[in-house]
């Protein structure tokens, strides 16, 4: 556990001028972890008592923070010790006279976007109930284990005269330099598996970023017949309209592009594990699976990414390898 971990949740719960203490409490929690029956509690273990402080109005005195830090770690990772020597003797950092001025304007930061944002934050912790973050580590544990396959290839609708079906094989003229045309096949394995059946799509097999998001989906337990109903009424959709854009609304729909929430993570809105993570709106669709300490935000957000760049295939990367295409991040809760 890192001090730049514990800022993120700090600033997930709305404590801000406190990032003083983050180094402390990660020592803290790193000390336990010798001494934990269950190491992975050690995460909930801080993040519960952060929420503590909080609900205290801030940041306790120092005998009041130890207290409470303890307990939950102690009861989150059934620490087999009772405030073992380790821990007591790391020393607690001294208090800062007052805000400096670099936090003065992180906290007048963080206030005006939180009157900006506050209904995005009080909409997305409606959102967060405790089986959802379950279900969205499961989806992204999924995704993970597809790590290294597929091939990325340009998805779609076919046209009116194909009732918008999703586009299975279809041929792109190339002329070499000699002048001679050729026609290569190009395929989308995803499209004919959900619309023509036959063996499930593998490590070698083509589909797009977003497809590669329902088949994670999929491996983890989600419905194929759902996954064929969403895209067959993506297309009716498109055929009553008449306009093969539909056909993306739809199910992009799904994974809730149109109720999604801005990136911003001085207030606490970032993406958890299992939520899906939109790169200029549909330009690229990504699902997170976790953090990674970094100096940044956007090297520490860890995806799982179908695309050429910065190798084919489906790869576990940062949203810092968008950093020169994206203009804007959103993301929406895990949809499944």
């Amino acid at each position: 556990m890192t001090a730049y971990l514990v800022k993120i949740w700090m600033l997930e719960e709305g404590l801000f001028g406190f990032e003083w203490l983050a180094g402390y409490i990660a020592a803290v929690a790193e000390a336990y972890r010798s001494h934990a029956c269950f190491p992975e509690g050690l995460q909930k273990g801080v993040q519960v008592a952060i929420a503590r402080f909080k609900r205290l109005g801030g940041c306790p005195e120092e005998n009041e923070l130890k207290n409470i830090l303890f307990h939950f770690i102690e009861t989150e990772c059934c620490s087999n010790v009772e405030s073992p020597l380790e821990v007591t003797s790391i020393p607690f950092p001294e208090r800062p006279n007052g805000l400096t001025q670099a936090s003065d304007s992180l906290v007048m930061k963080s206030e005006l976007l939180l009157q900006k944002h506050g209904g995005d934050l009080e909409r997305l912790e409606q959102l967060r109930r405790p089986e959802d973050r379950i279900r969205g580590i499961w989806y992204a544990k999924s995704a993970i284990n597809l790590r290294g396959y597929f091939h990325w290839v340009s998805g779609g609708p076919e046209g009116p005269e194909k009732n918008f079906m999703p586009q299975t094989r279809w041929s792109i003229t190339h002329t070499d330099n000699e002048g001679s045309k050729h026609h290569p096949e190009k395929r989308n394995d995803f499209a004919i598996w959900i619309t023509e059946g036959g063996t499930e799509p593998g490590p070698q097999s083509f589909m797009n970023c977003w497809e590669a998001i329902f088949f994670s989906a999929y491996k983890a337990g989600f419905s194929l017949d759902m996954i064929r109903k969403i895209h067959t009424n993506a297309s009716q959709s498109a055929s009553k309209t008449n306009v093969g854009k539909t056909y993306y609304d739809k199910l992009l729909g799904i994974l809730k592009i149109h109720g999604n929430f801005p990136l911003i993570p001085e207030i606490g809105l970032m993406p958890q594990p299992g939520d899906i993570v939109f790169v200029d709106a549909e330009f690229h669709v990504t699902m997170c699976v976790g953090w990674k300490a970094s100096d940044d935000w956007m090297s520490s957000v860890q995806v799982m990414s179908l695309w050429t760049r910065p190798k084919d295939g489906f790869n576990l990367v940062t949203l810092a390898t968008f950093a020169h295409e994206a203009h804007f991040l959103t993301f929406s809760p895990c949809p499944f």
